[in-house]
């Protein structure tokens, strides 16, 4: 199940040699996230690449970064890991493999091996607004070294050069601030990014900000609405310490 929603997933993009033209339909769907391709066709076209045998060795740790995402959108987070560490294994330098298998061990709960995974990504690519942007999140959703999470979200937002992203780029940058206790800010931020359309996670961690200000009535707004859009979001993120009402730990900055 696919928990984290403010995070860049990333596929490779590559072009087949002439020779193996006849793979074109296969290769569309492998590298059709971005493009609305469903996840199954995802999973069917980069296996079919693979099957084939007349891939060249370059092209390998693309699709199987690609693979990767597919799974990942189908709930299937172990086979995701597989297919990331081999890209990785096949291209040491893939960042994406990387930032994309640090976002896959977040759903498992391996927080270790995530946020080492983001450090390996921020270092291969630094400048890119992902691979900052994702390492915010999880050190901002682990509740791990909170104001580093706050850097990292910053440098995203200075890199980032779409400025479609920003709402997703806010709401890592609105649950850092919650995290470190500067609540108003954080609700501005989050606020941005629920412009995009909702999002139970991102207006739980508006409805504690509100919470923490004293303002209930519209921290019960945002529980409700986060409940509304996800039913089991009590259980769900407790987990990570977002607690839906009394129980959340306030800690305004100093």
């Amino acid at each position: 199940m696919r928990l984290i929603i403010a995070i860049f997933c990333m596929s490779v993009s590559f072009v087949l040699p002439t020779f193996a033209q006849d793979l074109q339909p296969y290769a569309e769907h492998c590298e059709g996230r971005g493009n609305g391709v469903p996840a199954y066709l995802i999973v069917a076209g980069c296996s079919g690449l693979l099957a084939s045998g007349q891939v060249a060795p370059e092209f390998l740790a693309a699709i199987y970064n690609n693979r990767g995402l597919g799974y990942e959108d189908q709930g299937r987070t172990e086979l995701a890991i597989g297919d990331y560490t081999e890209a990785i294994r096949l291209e040491p330098k893939l960042a994406v493999a990387y930032s994309n298998r640090g976002n896959a061990y977040i759903d498992i709960f391996d927080f270790e091996s995530a946020i080492h995974d983001h450090d390996s990504a921020v270092e291969l690519n630094p400048s890119s607004a992902g691979a900052f942007n994702n390492r915010c999140w999880a050190r901002a959703l682990l509740n791990r070294e909170p104001h580093q999470a706050l850097a990292d979200c910053e440098a995203a937002i200075q890199l980032a050069n779409d400025p479609n992203t920003l709402p997703l780029l806010f709401g890592s940058f609105g649950l850092a601030q919650l995290r470190v206790g500067i609540f108003q800010p954080a609700i501005e931020s989050l606020t941005t990014s629920l412009t995009s359309g909702e999002n139970a996670l991102i207006s739980t961690a508006r409805g504690i900000a509100h919470y923490c200000l004293g303002n209930l009535a519209a921290a019960q707004a945002d529980f409700d609405a986060a409940r509304n859009r996800n039913p089991n979001a009590d259980d769900e993120y407790a987990r990570y310490d977002l607690i839906l009402g009394d129980g959340y730990e306030c800690q305004p900055e100093d």
